[in-house]
């Protein structure tokens, strides 16, 4: 997925790319991940920051923020690309989630 980069000039030129890092909650990931199971904690990685949720070692809860690929408490397993989808299908996207979310 491709995330545009304001600038500051309305533009929107820029691309950033988007990446979901998975790391390891349990050293049993270890024999279970070839088995394609495990317990994993997975950070959104884009514009050099990574964004997680949920369980950390910080004093707040929610959103936070870390350096890619090194939160702490938890072990690195792996990163994959999100696939860059184009920013109308997007948009359409979050429109009808919206307005389902009204419906009920």
């Amino acid at each position: 997925m491709a995330v545009q980069n304001g600038g500051g000039d309305g533009s929107g030129s820029g691309a950033a790319s988007v990446v979901v890092n998975v790391y390891d909650l349990t050293p049993m990931n270890n024999y279970l991940y070839w088995f394609g199971l495990g317990i994993f904690h997975s950070g959104i990685e884009v514009h050099g920051v990574e964004y997680g949720f949920g369980a950390h070692e910080f004093s707040t809860s929610g959103v936070f923020e870390v350096e890619p690929k090194n939160c702490p408490g938890f072990v690195y397993r792996r990163d994959s690309d999100v696939d860059e989808l184009d920013q109308h299908l997007l948009s359409a996207t979050t429109i009808e989630l919206h307005s389902i979310e009204h419906q009920s």
